[in-house]
């Protein structure tokens, strides 16, 4: 299990999360989780090395990756579990090209 509390410096993490947690770290405010999300967001992190990555950056996650760590790591339901993960990756790829267009 990724230790939550030192989600930022796990080398896993693409760049942009990196800093986002970061920026969070920094603030001192927490990042909640609820219960019944924990298992996706562990599958997410654990993909961090997953992206399909184009001349644009990030496209969005390598949905084969994501099945071997729905396998190995995965939840009670998985097919729960993969749509929070697309929930995550779209907010990812939402973040990613906010903060593109703003630089």
């Amino acid at each position: 299990m990724i230790d939550r509390g030192r989600a930022a410096d796990d080398q896993n993490l693409s760049p942009e999360l990196k800093a986002a947690l970061r920026q969070r770290e920094e603030r001192d405010e927490p990042i909640d989780v609820w219960p019944e999300n924990w298992d996706a967001v562990e599958v997410f992190l654990r993909c961090q090395t997953q992206w399909r990555v184009g001349m644009a950056g990030a496209t969005g996650l390598d949905y084969a990756g994501v099945d071997v760590a729905l396998r190995r790591y995965g939840p009670d339901d998985p097919d729960d579990c993969f749509e929070r993960v697309q929930h995550l990756e779209t907010a990812t790829l939402r973040i990613i090209s906010d903060r593109r267009q703003s630089s």
